[in-house]
């Protein structure tokens, strides 16, 4: 229709607190920022149908869940759990969380959730996780659902243990608990923060009156979420994710050989509880999905026996393919999620694959429908272009 690819998407954009046509509600949502973030910081203006023959810039999008609405496993079982421990001499705490780490980061994510809730910094937090003999159920390290489950769980059982210390505190200092709070290590009066006793001497103290210091929390999805129609559980979250991509690559017209420049990421995941991690996940997104757009291949024979089975011959994006990454946080705040967060696991690779595709398509006016775009792919569409 003649629009330009980025203000077709923003005229159609999803807004926060809507109820979409097939009854998903989303909350927090901005994917309106994540859009004019990455137009900005491309020089997409600048670039978009002046770039040289070979030459493309492309966008992509997408919205993914922060969980399942509903749980694989069909239990009323809490979808994530988690217990913190404080030792005897309140010296150190220990979350242990059925949520498995699978690379992603999520053991020191949840860490800093439970240690924010308990008003203690990091360096005083160890995780057991995924083991079933010492942690509570998990559902796992699916649906990018652990930051926002296992996080509340995780805030959860760290704000029983918080309660405990206010309360053995306010014996201590013979103020009524409601005056105080908790925060870096200590436990002060909220009118006056010059008067504090250290966090520890108020769980040793709690511990040397009722024993063991203990937190326990969970997590279950709002109750009710979807339509009442057949198949309405599908897609549903209590919370959802947005991102935008754009892709700069060049194509050699002699050979189809595609190579990726540069990348611009945006990405609303809530309120990053760990800013470094969410980088992380994102360069390595986009890493992934461009490998998935211009790589990755199953070949079979005619019997359906796999022929590249190994990493000599199923190839995959390295270090010599990765692009330069601009990757940005986009802040909102996620009401469902703990203090505001939600998942930047598989909704950062979602714009990926639709940013190189189009890209390519703008660097030789092709649309390449299949994946992956390979240069053998790349080099036909260019030569029936120019047979029309």
């Amino acid at each position: 229709i003649g629009m330009d690819h980025i203000e077709i998407r923003l005229k159609n954009a999803m807004q926060p607190e809507t109820r979409t046509c097939n009854d998903l509600d989303i909350h927090s949502c901005e994917f309106t920022a994540c859009l004019e973030k990455v137009r900005k910081r491309s020089g997409w203006k600048e670039k978009k149908g002046k770039l040289p023959p070979g030459r493309g810039i492309g966008i992509g999008c997408g919205g993914f869940v922060s969980g399942a609405g509903y749980p694989i496993y069909r239990s009323k079982f809490p979808h994530s759990n988690a217990i913190v421990k404080v030792q005897e001499d309140g010296s150190k705490a220990v979350l242990f969380v059925g949520d498995a780490d699978i690379g992603q980061g999520s053991d020191t994510v949840l860490a800093q959730a439970a240690a924010e809730a308990m008003g203690i910094t990091l360096d005083k937090m160890s995780v057991v996780s995924a083991d079933s003999d010492l942690t509570p159920l998990g559902f796992g390290a699916y649906s990018s659902r652990v930051t926002l489950m296992g996080g509340n769980a995780s805030k959860m059982a760290g704000e029983e243990v918080r309660n405990q210390v206010i309360k053995s505190a306010a014996e201590i200092m013979e103020l009524d608990e409601s005056k105080l709070t908790v925060g870096n290590n200590k436990v002060f009066e909220i009118d006056n923060p010059e008067n504090y006793i250290p966090w520890e001497k108020a769980a040793n103290a709690d511990f040397s009156i009722i024993g063991p210091l203990v937190g326990k929390g969970h997590y279950s999805p709002p109750e009710g979420l979807g339509g009442t129609y057949k198949g309405a559980a599908v897609g549903t979250s209590p919370a959802f994710s947005f991102s935008a991509s754009v892709c700069e690559l060049e194509v050699d017209m002699e050979t189809g050989k595609v190579k990726v420049l540069d990348f611009w990421d945006a990405h609303d995941c809530g309120t990053a509880i760990n800013p470094m991690a969410v980088e992380g996940q994102v360069e390595g997104a986009v890493v992934m999905g461009l490998s998935e757009t211009l790589f990755e291949d199953e070949l079979f024979d005619k019997s359906g026996k796999l022929l590249n089975a190994d990493l000599h011959n199923y190839l995959i994006a390295t270090s010599a393919e990765t692009p330069r990454i601009d990757s940005t946080i986009v802040d909102s705040y996620e009401p469902e999620g703990p203090f505001g967060a939600k998942e930047v696991g598989e909704g950062a690779t979602l714009p990926v694959l639709g940013a190189v595709a189009n890209a390519v398509e703008d660097a030789i006016g092709v649309r390449i429908k299949e994946l992956p775009i390979t240069p053998e792919k790349v080099l036909n569409a260019i030569k029936e272009k120019e047979k029309k």
